[in-house]
């Protein structure tokens, strides 16, 4: 039987083993009661990531990821990110943020690109600079 699991941890020893970077990664814990009318902000998500670093354009980001945000991305910083599966507790989701270059980045939306038996191995992030 195949360990999927074995294959994506191997695939993140692979990222370090190349000099990937490690990159932060932040989700705000919001929970709203639209009936009470409220909303409580809990623990945040924060968690290390291995990742590598693209450069990228709006359609390089659109090609990989067909769920891109189109708000307020024209003549912005963009970045396209190749982040290991599992080093994440979630899978990134627009307004999520990453930590890296000495900036704060948002993200634009996430594409798990490798699957393999359910386990993504690698997701695909394209973000824009804060």
């Amino acid at each position: 039987m195949v360990d999927y699991t074995a294959i994506a941890k191997a695939t993140g020893e692979a990222f370090t083993a190349a000099g990937c970077p490690t990159l932060g990664f932040w989700r705000p814990t919001v929970t709203a009661s639209v009936t009470a009318r409220t909303a409580t902000t809990g623990d945040p998500v924060w968690s290390p990531v291995r990742g590598f670093i693209l450069s990228a354009s709006k359609g390089t980001v659109e090609a990989f990821d067909n769920r891109l945000e189109e708000d307020g991305i024209k003549n912005k910083e963009l970045r396209y990110l190749q982040v290991v599966g599992c080093d994440l507790s979630v899978v990134p989701k627009p307004e999520d943020r990453f930590f890296f270059q000495n900036k704060q980045w948002r993200v634009l939306g996430c594409t798990p690109v490798d699957i393999v038996g359910g386990v993504p191995i690698v997701h695909g992030v394209g973000v824009v600079a804060l």
